[in-house]
């Protein structure tokens, strides 16, 4: 793609994103008017449900693009497009750090305050997603150099091994404490006991990650053809391969940190966006983060407009499976009857 026809299709999501958010801090088994939520004129507990709608919705936003354009960063790193961002050990690091503090706290948590505590369970989470990453990188490096076949096996391998400790942990736990943890293990966007200021990290963290990334695209685009190639352009293949890590392991952490594990996204957005715009990462990486963006928001207001109907509010890690892996089928089937697919 062009530069116009990207910047184009960029203006486009991102008018969706705008117009999806608006039905969906709109529509919900309490209905609100989007001329009284501009105006203002909403009452009182209205406009609490509509801050509410509107704060989740962020968080989605944020979720999705995060998982979207890391799984695109990690196709790219490890040549694989079964590759997404639970395949490395990232993920596996933030759920045992998740998951601790929450058993750590459990007698403790009604002496807390919930702002506290919320943000204990995010810091935990996010740390121990870094130490992860930071182990991860270094065993799977050689002198400097990141062998990919062994960034691959060192994730799945540590991502059998956080689910054995995730396992253990959740034995010591009872009652609602073990829902708790569940819920944030199959992937929630509640955000009643979000602080805003993390709500506010993760923004930052996808837009930075992207503008990062889509800097870094021309060089990555040479690594993808050739590392021999992309040497002898005067690209150093295995730093453009330790930035992409880099930045892809902090999407991860900050998405798994605040919403737990919603699959799916960081799978099926990228492949759907580059069997419609190519391979070009100029192009892959900001249609990722807004098409995952999108994605994500439309899967979660799925998931609260099922409550009337379940009698309760589905994970939107569900719904992403039930939607997602249909459709993915659906692109793949398309695709290969069009013969670009090999």
């Amino acid at each position: 793609m062009n530069p116009r026809r990207i910047a184009a299709a960029c203006l486009l999501l991102l008018l969706s994103c705008t117009v999806l958010l608006v039905v969906y801090v709109c529509l919900g088994t309490r209905l609100l008017s989007p001329l009284d939520i501009l105006s203002g004129s909403l009452p009182d507990r209205d406009a609490l449900v509509a801050a509410f709608r509107l704060k989740r919705g962020l968080l989605a936003l944020a979720v999705g693009g995060s998982l979207a354009l890391a799984g695109a960063a990690f196709q790219a790193l490890l040549r694989n497009p079964l590759a997404d961002p639970f395949v490395v050990g990232v993920s596996g690091g933030a759920a045992i750090g998740g998951t601790l503090v929450m058993v750590l706290l459990a007698s403790a948590a009604p002496l807390l305050s919930v702002l506290f505590y919320s943000l204990s369970v995010f810091v935990g989470a996010f740390l121990a997603s870094v130490v992860f990453a930071a182990l991860l990188y270094r065993l799977s490096s050689t002198r400097g150099v990141i062998v990919t076949n062994s960034l691959l096996l060192m994730g799945v391998v540590f991502n059998f091994f956080a689910s054995a400790v995730v396992l253990f942990l959740k034995t010591v736990l009872q009652g609602t404490k073990l829902q708790e943890v569940l819920f944030w293990l199959m992937g929630s966007l509640a955000v009643e006991t979000l602080p805003s200021g993390v709500l506010a990290v993760a923004g930052v963290a996808v837009v930075a990650a992207c503008l990062a990334l889509v800097l870094l695209s021309p060089r990555v685009n040479l690594v993808s053809v050739s590392e021999e190639f992309s040497a002898g352009s005067g690209v150093e293949p295995e730093r453009v391969k330790r930035q992409l890590f880099l930045l892809a392991s902090v999407l991860v952490a900050v998405a798994v940190s605040v919403a737990g594990f919603i699959g799916f996204v960081g799978l099926i957005v990228p492949h759907a966006v580059r069997i419609v715009a190519g391979a070009d990462h100029r192009a892959l990486f900001p249609l990722s983060t807004l098409a995952g963006a999108l994605f994500l928001l439309a899967a979660d207001l799925l998931a609260r407009l099922s409550l009337p109907l379940s009698g309760t509010a589905l994970p939107v890690g569900v719904v992403t499976a039930f939607v997602g892996g249909p459709l993915f089928i659906a692109l793949l089937a398309r695709a290969q009857n069009r013969g670009e697919l090999a």
